[in-house]
């Protein structure tokens, strides 16, 4: 058969639409080519009051996101959040940059 088509686009994991781990420039993608389904993970975050990215997917200072785990606040961006950084983050690249780089999946789902 043939790959799933968003490989042809230039997305590199597709399991999950977005994968979790997705790099910035792929959510950069989903933000410009199919802002709906930006909009279904704000909707999803709202109906079910969680955060879709991980913690350390944009700088803590953008999240606007926490909870106190183990008397330490935890902050989570919201996808409010990462297309606010996205948008606004310089098209240069970020060499301090902390994207994820690897799937943690549990159950190896991803691929």
């Amino acid at each position: 058969g043939e790959p799933n088509p968003l490989y042809k686009q230039g997305f590199s994991r597709v399991g999950c639409f977005p994968c979790i781990m997705a790099k910035h420039n792929e959510v950069k993608q989903i933000m410009n080519r199919y802002p709906e389904r930006i909009k279904e993970l704000k909707d999803l975050e709202k109906e079910y009051q969680a955060c879709f990215f991980v913690p350390n997917y944009i700088p803590k200072r953008c999240c606007t996101q926490s909870v106190i785990k183990d008397g330490k606040e935890v902050r989570y961006p919201s996808t409010a959040d990462v297309e606010k950084y996205l948008s606004d983050k310089n098209q240069t690249i970020d060499l301090f940059a902390t994207e994820p780089t690897s799937c943690i999946s549990f159950y190896n789902l991803c691929e």
